[in-house]
């Protein structure tokens, strides 16, 4: 049981007012003498405050809500642990709530927050979010007067505080590899159609492609979900369409294509390449190691709490901020030009 002022009271054989005064560092005639044994005491039966009523008696609690859409996801469990280490470091707490991806499950999240006194939310928006949706998710924000900072996933709404990865960036990179490789038939597996960052990838991908005077073909955007079931599904129409190379918006994507061209006996990169998206950490214990985009999650964690609190202290900035991502060139990609000239001599 959490120990409290009544307790070291009651040990120490002072009132409760007097221990309250010393604890809370008020101004009083009491004396050093007293203020000493209050905290020995406090030390010796492990009191913590409770930082709740510290925050109500401040108007501020210090704890930050963060909201994702799928903690089993590495990118959101490591955005969790980067958001995390940033508010420890700031001598902040952080309340997580995962949504499994379902809007109505954002709006109890925030509510459940606002319940708890939370000074701010880290909202990434769930998968099945719309724009509709996502107004309503900013209408209850503003009715509370709770600040918030858009993480990852935005619909670029009026007044949006926001910290984003260059997703554009990202498709462009991964789609520039495989060309560079001699690819020209690259299939692009993307995320849900309305979200900004499949938007954005799809962009990338198809400046790409403009870049080498390559006309988009629409048959080779395939629609995913962003799990590995969705890559699975993909792979069927990707060989009957006969491309060379595939762009999956994130990992969990790629390791289906993995999946189900292990199935089909297709070997990677020989028959197929493959770029990913993320840089979760099993991308190097595939067969072979999955060359795919980097995220600097820890970074767009650290933004998101410093900005936040930037917010809460009264800052009114509302420029999104945007984090290049990286290619992480591994084994899944093979020079099509070197392939089908050892192809034609066997």
């Amino acid at each position: 049981m959490r120990v409290t002022i009544k307790d070291i009271a009651e040990y120490t054989k002072l009132s409760i007012t007097t221990v309250s005064l010393v604890l809370n560092n008020k101004p009083s005639r009491i004396t050093e003498e007293t203020r000493r044994a209050v905290f020995d005491a406090a030390a010796k039966l492990n009191y913590t405050p409770n930082q709740m009523a510290v925050g109500l008696a401040r108007k501020r609690t210090r704890m930050l809500g963060l909201i994702i859409g799928d903690l089993e996801n590495y990118f959101f469990a490591s955005l969790a642990t980067a958001v995390e280490s940033a508010c420890n470091k700031r001598g902040w707490q952080m309340l997580l709530c995962s949504t499994s991806n379902r809007h109505s499950r954002d709006i109890e999240a925030i509510k459940l927050l606002v319940s708890r006194g939370v000074d701010g939310v880290l909202y990434n928006m769930s998968t099945d979010c719309t724009v509709e949706k996502a107004w309503q998710s900013k209408e209850i924000f503003e009715q509370y007067v709770l600040p918030v900072v858009i993480v990852d996933r935005s619909f670029h709404m009026e007044g949006e505080n926001a910290v984003m990865i260059d997703h554009e960036m990202g498709g462009y990179l991964a789609t520039k590899h495989l060309l560079n490789h001699g690819h020209r038939d690259i299939f692009c597996l993307t995320g849900p159609k309305h979200l900004s960052c499949s938007q954005n990838r799809l962009m990338g991908y198809r400046r790409a492609l403009e870049e080498w005077d390559i006309p988009y073909n629409p048959q080779y955007t395939i629609r995913g979900d962003y799990t590995m079931q969705s890559g699975i599904s993909a792979a069927e129409t990707i060989a009957r369409l006969s491309g060379t190379a595939v762009f999956a918006h994130n990992d969990m994507m790629a390791f289906g294509l993995y999946k189900a061209q292990s199935k089909m006996r297709k070997k990677i990169p020989n028959e197929i390449s493959i770029v990913g998206y993320d840089d979760i950490s099993f991308c190097e214990l595939l067969d072979p190691p999955l060359t795919t985009i980097r995220q600097p999650v820890h970074e767009l964690g650290e933004a998101a709490v410093d900005r936040l609190i930037r917010v809460i202290e009264g800052e009114k900035d509302t420029k999104t901020q945007l984090f290049p991502p990286s290619l992480v060139e591994r084994g899944s990609v093979i020079n099509h030009h070197t392939n089908q000239i050892i192809t034609n001599i066997l």
